[in-house]
């Protein structure tokens, strides 16, 4: 990660997903939320962070343009790591995140942060930005003799560092740039606190954990095998929600590729060659998602935060095969659950389709597909 002042230009900042947002703590608020579900699955969930250091630079350039440049090698690949990564340097530097400008991802010009995959971006280039932006503001305030709790503005060539003791007045024109163009500075590393494993597989090779819980509410055509997901609730422990409408987004997203991998889509080996025959859900499959947003202060993560990635996927399959379970007393063990699936599970259990007008359904399944039903979901 970069970050640099430079003086020659307006102030730049080109990142599309940033526009509205304040630091942290500006587009954070209460939540209160009532659970209501009819099945519920839990899953302890473990992320996919490897033993990886992500360095983070962190500067003022003096020539070229004006503004803050954060160059990191994290890539956006739609989860939002470029507004979330910003959001928490901001907040370290004491920075409003509009004057940042966007640099990277570029290996000729940023650091490497490792691959975009599980929550780790926001995990371990949060944390080297978090740590970049923590020293880059104390090499400020030590040039102004500053407070530690100070407020910083940054305006045309000048930062401006407000304490008790007045406004401190930091010059740029006036400081010897290095060798890069950079008059200040900051570099930082992260590497997640792991262990390899010992001889008998004990160790800690991942740096924390995800926790989620998903309910589903379905509804099963008992003659067709069709299953069509009504409701959703979904919560998840994301440490800290840095952006919680990121955290909304990553939820919807994974609970929709989830449904898929659960019902329609079915990749058959030398028949399915096109997105003609693999159906994958369009909006109108997925319905209304209630998420709920737990925090829990993670203690190695950003302000707390843990990301957020296939946490929502890993649930998402198993809870909806449940609630087939729960609706019919059949267990469909294999995923895809496509209408054949389904009704050639209930043909095994005993019921052949046939019942008389106006009577449960589920009443003319055997007694003992009856039995096997149960009030409150679970596996």
């Amino acid at each position: 990660m970069l970050i640099a002042w430079s003086k020659g230009a307006d102030l730049l900042m080109d990142v599309t997903d940033l526009a509205g947002l304040e630091s942290i703590a500006d587009v954070r608020g209460p939540r209160e939320y009532r659970l209501e579900a009819v099945v519920e699955m839990v899953t302890r969930l473990l992320c996919d962070l490897v033993q990886q250091g992500v360095r983070a630079v962190l500067g003022w350039r003096c020539a070229g343009w004006m503004g803050w440049r954060r160059s990191r090698g994290a890539m956006d690949i739609g989860q939002g790591s470029n507004s979330v990564i910003a959001q928490i340097l901001a907040t370290a530097l004491g920075a409003d995140v509009r004057d940042l400008a966007l640099v990277g991802p570029d290996t000729d010009v940023t650091p490497d942060a490792g691959k975009t995959s599980a929550p780790r971006q926001t995990f371990v280039s949060g944390n080297a930005a978090w740590l970049a932006g923590v020293s880059l503001r104390a090499m400020i305030l030590e040039r102004c003799n500053a407070a530690v709790d100070a407020v910083l503005r940054f305006g045309r060539g000048v930062v401006e560092v407000a304490d008790g003791a007045g406004v401190h007045r930091l010059e740029l024109a006036d400081l010897a740039p290095d060798g890069e163009g950079y008059v200040l500075r900051a570099e930082e590393r992260y590497d997640p606190p792991t262990l390899p494993l010992d001889a008998n597989g004990q160790g800690a090779p991942y740096a924390q954990f995800g926790y989620a819980a998903h309910l589903v509410v379905v509804e099963v055509d008992l003659k067709l095998g069709l299953v069509k997901p009504l409701r959703f609730v979904a919560a998840h422990d994301v440490g800290r929600a840095i952006n919680p409408l990121l955290v909304e987004g990553q939820v919807q997203g994974g609970i929709a590729q989830g449904l898929g991998m659960a019902l329609p889509e079915e990749y058959l080996p030398g028949r399915t060659e096109n997105l003609h025959g693999y159906l994958i859900p369009t909006i109108g499959d997925v319905p209304p998602i209630e998420t709920l947003i737990i925090e829990e202060a993670n203690a190695h993560g950003p302000y707390g935060a843990t990301g957020l990635g296939e946490h929502v996927l890993i649930p998402t399959a198993p809870a909806i095969l449940n609630a087939i379970r729960h609706a019919t007393g059949v267990a469909v063990t294999r995923v895809p659950a496509t209408p054949s699936r389904v009704r050639a599970a209930l043909r095994e259990a005993g019921y052949e389709g046939r019942c008389e007008p106006g009577k449960d359904p589920l009443r003319c399944l055997p007694g003992d597909v009856l039995h096997r039903r149960w009030p409150r979901g679970g596996v």
